[in-house]
């Protein structure tokens, strides 16, 4: 009975734990480039590894070494992190459709948890042209974490993906982007076909 009651206090304590991450949601326009940043909830990892993957229309940027166009937070001291495209393979600009992140290192900090609210790693995503307006969610793949070596990446996280909202174009013309245009912005922009724009 008392080796019942060790187990269940066990299982107790590994479901109250409650980290989880979540991407912060990013307004972009078509063609333009959207960066969003993960954050971490919550004070007992010190490691993890999360896949993300972006809807058609989205797709993850690349540097110029065609590596994911992501960075870890330096503030957190987690030097050895690294990005990856997904699937395993695929071509950046033609057929990659997500971003696996490892955030870890590999000396005396991987003893110390992350601290809560810190935002991890942000990454690029290139907005199609012709993407049309709407919210554009991302999906979270795999996201577990670590809370001491060297279980690196043994407990499940929760995950909120967020989404990158693309916004339809504005209105041309509106220059306080009211909706509108007045007559003092069609001046304006007569103003700036006669004499130029304002340096």
């Amino acid at each position: 009975m008392r080796t019942l009651r060790v187990l269940t206090l066990l299982c107790t304590v590994t479901a109250a734990r409650a980290d989880s991450v979540s991407v912060e949601p990013v307004a972009a326009s078509g063609g333009q480039l959207a960066v969003t940043r993960l954050v971490l909830h919550g004070e007992e990892t010190t490691a993890l590894q999360l896949d993300l993957f972006a809807p058609d229309g989205i797709d993850p940027a690349a540097t110029s070494q065609r590596d994911p166009a992501c960075t870890v937070n330096p503030g957190i001291d987690r030097w050895a992190s690294r990005f990856t495209f997904l699937p395993h393979g695929c071509a950046p600009r033609v057929d990659c459709r997500g971003v696996r992140m490892m955030i870890l290192t590999f000396d005396e900090a991987i003893f110390t948890s992350i601290p809560n609210g810190s935002w991890i790693a942000a990454c690029a995503w290139r907005v199609a042209a012709d993407a049309e307006a709407a919210s554009y969610p991302l999906t979270c793949g795999l996201a577990r974490g670590s809370t001491a070596p060297p279980d690196i990446i043994g407990t499940t996280l929760a995950c909120d993906p967020g989404a990158i909202i693309v916004a339809a174009p504005g209105c041309l013309g509106d220059r306080n982007a009211d909706g509108q245009v007045s007559v003092f912005e069609v001046l304006g922009v007569v103003r700036n076909v006669l004499d130029g724009c304002p340096q």
